[in-house]
């Protein structure tokens, strides 16, 4: 059995791109040169780019009496996280910064 599983967040970049697209929804009146110039200056600003990932202690092998399914049938995306991983769970990014 693995000690340790990837956990992915795939949420965030999702939210992260639909952000930038909100932000640069006007497109750009320059060169594509400056252009990426601009856009990778607001990522950098914003801290967007991941990492999306995590490895954690596979917790499953730790007590195989443990009931796996404490969430009765309904799938959340992210209850396989554990306090650990909350650094992974972005809340909504326009509400954050105020839509922009």
């Amino acid at each position: 059995m693995p000690k340790f599983k990837l956990l992915v967040d795939v949420d965030s970049v999702v939210d992260e791109a639909e952000h930038l697209e909100e932000i640069f929804k006007d497109g750009f009146d320059c060169s594509e040169e400056e252009a990426e110039r601009i856009v990778q200056a607001k990522i950098k600003e914003l801290m967007y780019g991941g990492p999306y990932y995590s490895i954690v202690e596979d917790e499953d092998d730790e007590d195989p009496a443990v009931n796996n399914d404490k969430h009765q049938g309904r799938e959340d995306v992210h209850s396989h996280l554990d306090a650990r991983d909350h650094h992974l769970i972005k809340p909504n990014l326009k509400k954050m910064t105020g839509g922009k």
